[in-house]
């Protein structure tokens, strides 16, 4: 019986002497690896979708003060935020949210 576990040993051994040459690949990246930048908060779209539609309008107001009146631009703005607001009230209707694994039991 010792003969057999010194040659099942001495098997292994040559194989991983047979994958040594094969180790100087470079190693894939981790998916948990931290990328560097400004990190991102997970928002659902029609979080993302209010926090634009905002943004826009304090563009529009600022463009529209500066300029002392709406015009083209600022129309724009606020048919772009209109939307967004939109998106916003339907989204309960449009985005289906799938379940999470505790609300199904």
């Amino acid at each position: 019986m010792p003969d057999k576990y010194e040659r099942e040993i001495e098997d292994i051994l040559r194989n991983l002497k047979r994958r040594e040459p094969e180790s100087n690949i470079r190693p894939l990246r981790r998916k948990t690896e931290r990328r560097p930048g400004v990190p991102l908060p997970r928002l659902r779209p029609a979080e993302w979708s209010l926090i634009i539609a905002i943004i826009v309008a304090l563009l529009a107001g600022g463009w529209a003060f500066a300029n002392g009146g709406g015009n083209l631009i600022t129309g724009l703005l606020a048919l772009l935020g209109a939307g967004c607001i939109a998106f916003v009230a339907l989204s309960a209707f449009l985005v289906r949210e799938r379940p999470s694994s505790s609300m199904r039991r």
